[in-house]
């Protein structure tokens, strides 16, 4: 009982002693560094070329027009454009037979009929309550009149407008019925036709894509882990890990997703580049206040604590920090320093004696 007793006694000594010397020193000859197999490796500063690569994706800039959605549904007829061709903004770029316009075309014509003759009704009597023949009254009734019929005739002209009709197409249609049930498709910007969504023939419902565009810088966005985008600020420069072009980061979500707790960050490159967008490539992400690069194989973890050991004379420092994963090593932002020698192979063996197991 008392040889159980003093066993325990014993380990509970060694590891107090251990953690003691959790920011302790060991003491090492240089036969026993060679002897134990020991190996260093020299630690520098996180740069440019360093960092966690993650997966990301080639867009167009998320601040301007990227593309072209169906507003009403139909049938494409034709396009006038092909992919690769520069356009202007309101520029034609194909039509759509749509039953749904010619609901609104004749909307349009029956509205502007009745607004024409709200205006010469209101005209009428205002000539008349000037001769003292009608009452206020009856003016007053007639000005809403002819205040709600312009409202609706611009609101109907209002979805022709949506529909690709400029003034000279609203003028033939209600001179001559030209247009009847086409919806004009008009380029929203300036910029080149990256990729037509549909065919001709395709029938198409409202808010159905049919054109992408390309114009000005391409920017990148990425899905990354919440801890990760809290070590990245407005402005800092990301690198893509396959090229090295730089990029300026310049969104981020402030709100991590409930469910996988990522969040979404854009970047945009700071020079033309010959990419395309939707293209996957890595993003090389590198924490905006730097740090010391130390390899995985320095690192040994006990329990939650993070803990490498540093050459000094005679010996080895213990020292618990606090680490960033970066891929396939670690950062450290505090308590050491680039030039550093750290120990890559014989760690654990460190560790045994550092807990008072001894060596041999």
């Amino acid at each position: 009982m008392r040889t159980a007793l003093s066993r325990i006694t014993i380990a509970a000594a060694l590891l107090l002693a251990g953690e003691l010397q959790a920011q302790g020193h060991i003491d090492l000859s240089a036969g026993e560094i060679q002897r134990f197999g020991i190996e260093f490796s020299t630690v520098q500063e996180m740069d440019g070329s360093t960092g966690m690569r993650v997966p990301a994706t080639i867009i167009n800039s998320p601040l301007s027009v990227s593309g072209l959605t169906a507003r009403y549904e139909g049938i494409i007829e034709g396009w006038d454009v092909m992919a690769g061709e520069l356009v202007d903004r309101d520029q034609l770029l194909g039509t759509i037979n749509s039953q749904e316009v010619l609901g609104i075309q004749q909307e349009w014509i029956l509205a502007d009929s009745v607004l024409q003759e709200a205006q010469f009704n209101l005209g009428k009597d205002e000539m008349l309550f000037a001769e003292g023949v009608i009452s206020e009254q009856r003016l007053v009734q007639t000005r809403r009149n002819f205040q709600q019929a312009r409202i609706n005739a611009q609101a109907a002209r209002q979805k022709l407008v949506l529909a690709g009709y400029f003034d000279a197409q609203l003028e033939a249609l209600k001179a001559n019925g030209d247009g009847l049930g086409l919806y004009y498709l008009r380029s929203p910007m300036q910029g080149q036709v990256s990729h037509l969504e549909q065919e001709t023939g395709a029938y198409v419902t409202a808010s159905t894509k049919l054109v992408s565009f390309s114009s000005g810088n391409l920017w990148v966005r990425s899905e990354l882990p919440a801890r990760l985008g809290q070590q990245l600020t407005i402005g800092q420069t990301l690198r893509l890990a396959d090229s090295g072009q730089e990029l300026t980061l310049r969104l981020m979500d402030y709100a991590a997703d409930e469910n996988s707790q990522m969040l979404h960050v854009y970047a945009e490159f700071d020079d033309e580049v010959n990419r395309l967008p939707g293209q996957v490539t890595n993003l090389l992400l590198t924490p905006a206040d730097g740090g010391v690069l130390i390899p995985a194989s320095a690192v040994v973890h006990s329990g939650d604590a993070t803990q490498v050991f540093i050459r000094t004379t005679g010996g080895v420092d213990v020292r618990t920090l606090t680490l960033i994963p970066v891929g396939d090593a670690y950062l450290a932002q505090a308590g050491i320093s680039a030039g550093d020698e750290v120990v890559t192979r014989g760690a654990a063996q460190l560790k045994g004696i550092q807990l008072g197991l001894g060596g041999e």
